[in-house]
């Protein structure tokens, strides 16, 4: 039941902040969703620090921020399946042999 309520929330997108219990993500592959959670992650912490610094905070042209979400669709699946995720991977390998068993 839970499951059908957190599809339904979710809808069509890839990622849920939910009250009390996290984040949730999805994703074409195990490396897109991890590399979403980490954008989304990065993103939090960066306004989290721009709002402590008290200062105004500048935001991008509107124009910009609407072409984003297809300029990322669009190149994220390369950079993900060619770039990041076998970092990852390579880095996982090297830090704890034997994760992938």
């Amino acid at each position: 039941a839970e499951r059908e309520r957190l599809q339904a929330d979710l809808g069509d997108k890839n990622l849920m902040i939910l009250r009390n219990h996290g984040t949730l993500t999805t994703g074409e592959t195990v490396g897109a969703a991890f590399y979403r959670m980490m954008t989304l992650e990065f993103a939090c912490t960066s306004q989290i620090r721009a709002l402590g610094t008290g200062r105004e905070i500048l935001h991008a042209p509107k124009h910009v921020q609407e072409a984003m979400p297809a300029h990322v669709e669009k190149l994220g699946h390369l950079f993900v399946d060619f770039a990041f995720w076998p970092a990852m991977l390579r880095k996982a390998a090297r830090d704890c042999p034997g994760f992938d068993s």
